[in-house]
């Protein structure tokens, strides 16, 4: 019986780490650069930003990397080919599901840096910034 409880608790264990190996393995940066549109764009504002990747982490991971399902690995990039690839995007093109501008200033989606943040000014939680100037400081 002893030898059972013993087993037992040892194949908890093993269980427990094997679940925690993965997330573990991960490097979760605690900021990130995103400068994928840099020399992309004539427009000056769009300087990089530098997004404090840390204090986003307790929103879970898929409210901003909402098509990641294999979580054996690292989430891609918002600009990865096939998510929100387009970095030149003008005009209307803005807009469009996969340009990279919309990924971050979509205003109505709870994906969006904006969206999330516009969300949550709405039913006063804390926030990041919505201005422009606030999120794309120059001369970083």
């Amino acid at each position: 019986m002893k030898r059972l409880l013993v087993f037992g608790v040892i194949l908890t264990v093993a269980f427990v780490f094997s679940l925690q190996g993965p997330a573990r393995a991960m490097k979760i940066p605690k900021e990130i650069l995103m400068n994928a549109c840099e020399g992309k764009t004539k427009n000056p504002i769009y300087a990089p930003v530098l997004m404090p990747h840390q204090k986003h982490m307790k929103l879970g991971c898929n409210t901003c990397h909402h098509k990641w399902t294999d979580k054996k690995n690292p989430p891609k990039k918002c600009t990865s080919s096939g998510c929100h690839d387009i970095l030149e995007a003008k005009g209307s093109q803005m807009m469009a599901t996969h340009s990279a501008y919309n990924a971050f200033h979509n205003r109505t989606s709870p994906h969006s840096c904006i969206g999330c943040h516009m969300k949550r000014k709405r039913e006063h939680l804390a926030t990041g910034p919505i201005a422009c100037a606030k999120c794309h400081v120059k001369n970083r």
